[in-house]
């Protein structure tokens, strides 16, 4: 299993994206791979360049995928309120 926590909080450089593509073309539907985001999925394309590449990869982290949404809830606020 791989998590990928903090998701495209950094653009990354286009050679970055190209190790991206093979990581997770190698993973494919093989291993579990978890993503932890501040972006909404519909921004992750954008965020990787917007080209043939960021297709590649977001067709491979996008198909048989669960997605879990919180919304606007910050979990770390949430945390801070509740242990007062």
């Amino acid at each position: 299993m791989l998590i990928i926590d903090e998701w495209l909080v950094e653009i990354p450089s286009e050679m970055k994206v190209k190790y991206l593509l093979e990581i997770f073309e190698i993973r494919y539907d093989l291993h579990l791979t978890i993503f932890c985001a501040q972006y909404k999925q519909s921004e992750w394309h954008p965020r990787l360049g917007g080209g043939v590449m960021a297709d590649a990869i977001i067709d491979r982290i996008v198909h048989n995928a669960d997605t879990v949404d919180l919304g606007k809830v910050n979990m770390r606020e949430l945390f801070l309120h509740e242990s007062d």
